[in-house]
């Protein structure tokens, strides 16, 4: 009985010990790949189309000495002693066509890691050349995107869709956005600034299903032509930050079904909640926004100054 015992229990700490090495996260490394594209002749545009399932992916333009583009992809991992050390899948594949660069890149993590990996934080970090016009399409399922476009980056269009996660996008002074801008989550928050950026015609959509919308606009220059904005949350709020000057003008209609909406500064702009207007509506440049939420609340802080 005695001996029976003391297997049984040995048995168990024998299990216990495995249990801990196979399964519990008690054994860390990091994962790195990178990938570059050397400089081209009479390229002058990229077209970058990047799918990721979980990961955090941050874009960013510099001025490459020998490059157009480079991506890098980081995983930390803590797993089990007996987990597999290949925790993800990465292609990445390019081809030149009419002076266009194209870059297709899909980042898998491995579906087998639970529970042998129950901890992967898998990064992508990309950068393009700021001499490139460039065309964005990026699909997240899981995590977060950020992009900044600072000066002199020229963005021909941008698609930015996050099924669960946040998506944060910058255009900065002197920036030039050429064409329609979409970005759209399902679940998670939008964040999108534009200071004092070059724009045409254009369309920008943020849409949020569950979710905050946030748009802070800054514009001093006349360098825009009409450009319409619809920041859209089925379930959230929705905020508005707008700072126009001089031959700038603005226009910001609300809807919301369920939720008040909220005037925290009306500087310069005329009229009720659902339609407010800039006192030189329309002007030589001009935002056309529309803000709209299903469930949840309308914030704006408008400003303009002649």
């Amino acid at each position: 009985m005695k001996n029976s015992l003391i297997l049984a229990v040995t048995a168990a700490v024998v299990a216990g010990i495995l249990f801990v090495l196979v399964f519990l996260p008690v054994y860390s490394y990091e994962l790195t790949e990178e990938h570059s594209i050397p400089i081209l002749e009479d390229i002058d545009s990229i077209k970058l189309i990047l799918d990721a399932d979980v990961a955090t992916v941050d874009v960013g333009f510099q001025k490459l000495e020998d490059e157009s583009f480079k991506i890098r992809v980081t995983a930390e991992v803590r797993s089990g002693i007996l987990a597999p050390k290949e925790v993800y899948d990465l292609s990445f594949d390019h081809q030149v066509e009419d002076s266009t660069l194209t870059v297709s890149s899909s980042l898998v993590t491995r579906k087998f890691q639970w529970p042998l990996c129950p901890e992967i934080n898998t990064s992508v970090t990309v950068v393009i050349d700021v001499a490139l016009n460039a065309e964005i399409e990026i699909t997240d399922h899981v995590g977060k995107v950020f992009m900044k476009a600072g000066g002199g980056v020229a963005v021909k269009s941008l698609d930015i869709e996050v099924d669960v996660g946040t998506v944060e996008v910058a255009f900065e002074e002197t920036s030039t956005i050429e064409g329609d801008v979409s970005l759209k989550t399902k679940t998670g928050d939008i964040g999108f600034k534009w200071d004092n950026a070059a724009a045409g015609d254009i369309d920008v959509l943020l849409r949020a299903m569950v979710g905050e919308v946030r748009a802070d606009i800054r514009q001093t220059d006349p360098t825009v032509e009409d450009v319409e904005l619809r920041a859209e949350a089925s379930t959230g709020d929705v905020r508005l930050r707008i700072a126009v000057e001089d031959d700038v003008g603005a226009q910001v209609e609300t809807s919301t079904g369920v939720g008040d909406i909220v005037i925290s500064q009306q500087t310069g702009f005329t009229g009720l909640k659902t339609l407010l207007k800039s006192t030189n509506y329309p002007a030589k440049s001009n935002f056309q926004i529309n803000l709209e939420t299903g469930v949840g609340g309308i914030e704006i802080n408008a400003k303009y100054t002649p």
